[in-house]
């Protein structure tokens, strides 16, 4: 549908612009900040079938074992 004309679109600007070099390489391989946390991605638990209330409780069970996430990634597997 009309989303895959916008991704096609998004991929020719940044094309364009990386050709201009307004988008320069990162030469530095470091990891991001965030990976020097715990975080949890729903796709371990759900695949493609999250939905908000596994979401909300995948959330309680970590409050409940005391396991504090920092992050969050709510991955439904689009691709």
């Amino acid at each position: 549908g009309n989303l895959g004309g916008l991704i096609r679109e998004a991929e020719h600007i940044f094309y364009k612009m990386k050709r201009k070099e307004v988008v320069k390489r990162n030469n530095d391989a470091s990891a991001p900040d965030l990976c020097n946390y715990l975080g949890w991605c729903t796709w371990d638990s759900f695949y493609t079938s999250v939905d908000t209330d596994k979401v909300l409780e995948g959330l309680k069970s970590l409050r409940i074992y005391g396991i504090r996430a920092k992050w969050i990634v709510l991955d439904d597997g689009w691709q």
